[in-house]
């Protein structure tokens, strides 16, 4: 995974609503022998940064700063979805770490043909290795599948040299028969008016 350049102004002393106006996002950065250091990037470059995936290598590099670092966690706007915030984590090339990585499944078609329904439990795993070894995704071959099969995460296909941390009995991704997706719908459109129930009654346990 090759490194990306992203270039920071401190903003030691600054508000994070100027830093907006000036079409800057608010971040931060911190890790082993780093102090908590607030810092502002480029809306645009972060952007395309994030096209690349969360777990990309990035270059940060300001006021003499220039270390390697990986996005620890964004903070989104509630509505409107757009980036508020970024942390970012300096990493040491020789140290292993963790990371969530994002799972996909191919062979959707196949389950769809024999009357499947996909239910992903799981959208991400924990996996552990170099910072270099971080895959941008997972994949999970679901074209063998049929109604009541699953695959756990022990049966993803790790690339070498990386470890998963997620429990590998855990579900992934199980396919079911229609009757129980409509079933799960009717029992929640159900339980909606009970959560409407006029004030002073007492409603019954779930």
């Amino acid at each position: 995974m090759a490194n990306v350049t992203l270039r920071a102004v401190s903003r030691a002393g600054g508000k994070a609503n100027w830093t907006r106006r000036e079409d800057k996002i608010p971040a931060v950065v911190y890790g082993k022998g780093v102090a908590s250091e607030p810092l502002a990037v480029p809306a645009k470059e972060l952007h395309q940064v994030l096209e690349m995936g969360a777990n990309q290598l990035i270059q940060l590099v300001f006021d003499g700063f220039d270390r390697t670092v990986m996005i620890k966690e964004i903070q989104r706007h509630p509505v409107r979805g757009h980036v508020m915030h970024v942390d970012f984590h300096a990493v040491e090339m020789d140290r292993p770490i963790r990371a969530q990585v994002p799972l996909f499944t191919t062979g959707d078609e196949a389950v769809s043909s024999r009357g499947g329904i996909l239910q992903h439990q799981l959208r991400e795993v924990e996996i552990e290795c170099l910072p270099a070894a971080v895959p941008a995704h997972l994949s999970a071959d679901v074209s063998s599948l049929h109604v009541g099969e699953h695959i756990s995460a022990g049966e993803l296909v790790l690339p070498p040299d990386v470890r998963l941390v997620t429990d590998p009995d855990e579900i992934v991704v199980t396919v079911v028969a229609p009757r129980i997706v409509e079933e799960e719908a009717e029992e929640e459109a159900e339980e909606e008016p009970a959560a409407e129930a006029p004030a002073g009654q007492v409603q019954p346990p779930k």
